[in-house]
């Protein structure tokens, strides 16, 4: 059961969600009712959502710390982001997809980049513990600072 499914705050009160005491439940959905900063912050929120590409899936665990694990050392750029956007096996499918197109392509757009830095000749450099790719300074040309 959502908060959000009953329109009006008389619905919502007779329908308290489950993991809510119900002696709690009339006080929150007075504040959530009531607290304009908390509906202006939610407005804001609901917007951003919209603009989001990609959602990652790894819930609220540090996205380095997920690719880590996984890897057993310090993750490069597109390792963080496969770990963080590909979904879990849910079935024995072979055919499951398990990262949407849109995903894949900006990941085979990734590795290719981080080819391109780690050649000799390459104009672009890690920045930032790799997170972020610029086109490096004549006097640093080339120079990978992480990998």
């Amino acid at each position: 059961m959502s908060y959000r499914r009953w329109k009006f705050v008389e619905e919502r009160l007779v329908h308290p969600l489950d993991n809510v005491v119900e002696s709690q439940w009339r006080i929150l959905v007075e504040v959530w009712e009531k607290d304009v900063k908390k509906q202006e912050m939610c407005a804001v929120n609901k917007e951003n959502m919209k603009k989001q590409n990609f959602h990652h899936t790894t819930g609220s665990k540090p996205h380095a710390k997920c690719a880590a694990e996984k890897s057993g050392r310090r993750p490069k750029r597109h390792e963080v982001f496969e770990v963080t956007h590909t979904k879990k096996k849910k079935t024995e499918d072979p055919d499951e997809v398990l990262m949407e197109p849109e995903v894949a392509a900006e990941l085979k757009e990734m590795k290719e980049v981080e080819i391109q830095a780690s050649q000799p000749s390459s104009r672009l450099c890690y920045k930032d513990d790799m997170m972020h790719l610029q086109k490096c300074e004549d006097e640093i040309k080339g120079v990978v600072f992480a990998v």
